[in-house]
């Protein structure tokens, strides 16, 4: 019985608008405890099929996968961008874990993923808005590639056990193989469309649109 999945997903916005006083850390954020709940259910149910297999029907890839695979993709960025709430590399999920983790061992869904930075910056447009609790400092700067630990280039090439930090959950999975066909892919689409990649750099200099959405200067559809 899945029947709790949409409900589930249905807590999933209010933990992404403003709260009440987004500068304090124990303001209750709204939906939070009944997300909290939720996602506890979907963790019991993963453990439970976990013997089979690690995805929602145990070791038979479904059309279950391919419903919810962008929302849980899209909470794992914006929950720990906006509320410091860490769900990958978590020990309390592990059954999520290893979800994530079997998708990611798939082909299909590693040609499809994105990255926490494109997620956390193209959520204001949909939702209106998204409020930071005050707790979601560390993650933010990391995502955005600010402070000491910004970002740098050449970017650090992953540990050979292939584990990854929690922000970039597909970095263990590609080897220096993969970074070179990645630089040959961003050269190839560069030189397709220059133009287009002129207008949207460009933005970061513009003005913010109207109405404002909150995002950030190269995420701003209005700008």
């Amino acid at each position: 019985d899945l029947s709790y999945l949409p409900a589930y997903l249905s807590t999933y916005p209010p933990t992404c608008l403003p709260t009440a006083n987004a500068s304090s850390n124990t303001t209750p954020l709204p939906g939070r405890a009944q997300f909290l709940k939720d996602l506890d259910q979907v963790e019991l149910w993963l453990l439970k099929t976990r013997r089979e297999g690690p995805y929602f029907l145990g070791e038979d890839f479904s059309i279950v996968e391919c419903h919810f695979a962008s929302f849980l993709e899209r909470m794992a960025a914006s929950l720990a961008y906006y509320k410091g709430f860490q769900l990958r590399r978590n020990k309390q999920y592990k059954g999520l874990e290893a979800w994530f983790q079997a998708m990611e061992s798939r082909e299909s869904y590693k040609a499809l993923a994105s990255d926490f930075y494109t997620h956390a910056h193209d959520l204001p447009p949909q939702l209106g808005g998204c409020g930071e609790n005050g707790l979601n400092s560390e993650f933010r700067d990391a995502v955005d590639g600010e402070g000491e630990g910004g970002w740098r280039l050449p970017l650090p090439t992953p540990p050979g056990d292939g584990s990854a930090s929690p922000l970039e959950p597909l970095l263990g999975k590609n080897g220096p193989e993969e970074a070179v066909l990645a630089r040959r892919e961003a050269a190839r689409r560069l030189l397709a469309r220059p133009e287009a990649i002129l207008r949207f750099c460009l933005r970061g200099k513009g003005q913010p649109g109207v109405p404002g959405v909150g995002a950030g200067p190269l995420s701003d559809p209005r700008a």
